[in-house]
């Protein structure tokens, strides 16, 4: 019987979970992420945004999905030209500053 292999090679962060993502100023991790209407796969397109592009969050909608092996929340992100629309946060890592305000609030809400 031939042996199987379950080891999956990926591209992000292999099933990392972001279970919410707070406000603040993230970096795009992937090129060419598709800024979206609403926050679906399936809305419209705004725009593209390229690999290490800065945008801010400003909304997290609850609505968590799993793409490309990333589970975390479609965000409401405002870009430096000042578009507003909606990623998948999955796809974004923190810009400078963020990330002790995320430790910060797991603090406060530990999960159990």
């Amino acid at each position: 019987m031939d042996k199987i292999d379950y080891k999956v090679e990926c591209q992000t962060g292999c099933g990392e979970y972001k279970p919410f993502v707070p406000m603040g100023k993230y970096k795009v991790t992937v090129s060419d992420l598709i800024l979206r209407t609403d926050p679906s796969k399936d809305s419209a397109k705004l725009s593209t945004l390229k690999k290490d592009e800065i945008v801010e969050v400003i909304e997290d909608t609850g609505k968590i999905e799993t793409i490309s092996f990333e589970t975390a929340p479609w965000v409401k992100v405002k870009t430096a030209q000042g578009k507003i629309g909606y990623v998948f946060a999955g796809f974004l890592t923190w810009a400078e500053g963020v990330q002790s305000l995320y430790l910060e609030s797991l603090k406060r809400w530990p999960m159990k």
